[in-house]
């Protein structure tokens, strides 16, 4: 800390903040093998909430009727933290910072098609009580198009939406969602 904290009579400079979490527990909330091996990436953000405020008594006091400032380390182009599919992704490696190269992950433009047909599902089954069944019954975004063919399918647990996609080696992969939001690659 560069000046102090909750003193409104003064002016602060800064201040720093370094964490530092043990693989183990990560690996616990992640659902991964800890540490993560030579390449692998994960996604990640951080995010800080500021809210504009006045003096009042010598204490700090929000704003009424103004918002809050969200500032993030990766751009979600929404105002939403809860959506991990929207973070940046960490890449690992134990060689020396800038001589490794950033591996675009392969599989994003499907990932991202299954995001847009899973809240839409959502917004479908709030309004209707029950999942669609095809890609017309849903709200999906002008111009939403995929790059492979879509399958719906109804699950005991609702349902699950697949496509298929060509990977940049010419391999062909199934890439699905499902109502909880957990996409998987077969």
């Amino acid at each position: 800390m560069r000046g102090t904290v909750n003193n409104s009579a003064d002016t602060d400079a800064g201040w720093t903040v370094e964490l530092a979490f043990p693989w183990k527990a990560l690996g616990e909330f992640a659902g991964r093998k800890t540490p993560p091996a030579e390449g692998e990436q994960w996604r990640i953000n951080f995010s800080r909430v500021e809210w504009l405020t006045e003096i009042v008594d010598g204490k700090y006091r929000k704003l009424p009727g103004k918002k809050e400032d969200n500032w993030v380390w990766s751009p979600q182009g929404i105002i939403d933290m809860h959506r991990p599919e929207k973070w940046g992704y960490v890449q690992f490696t134990r060689k020396k910072v800038g001589s490794v190269a950033f591996v675009p992950d392969p599989t994003v433009a499907a990932r991202t098609q299954l995001h847009e047909i899973y809240y839409a599902q959502k917004e479908y089954q709030g309004k209707n009580g029950r999942w669609a069944t095809s890609l017309d019954q849903l709200a999906l975004s002008p111009g939403f198009k995929t790059d492979g063919n879509l399958v719906f399918k109804s699950t005991p647990e609702g349902f699950e939406v697949t496509v298929e996609l060509k990977l940049p080696d010419g391999e062909t992969r199934r890439c699905h969602i499902r109502q909880d939001a957990r996409i998987w690659l077969d």
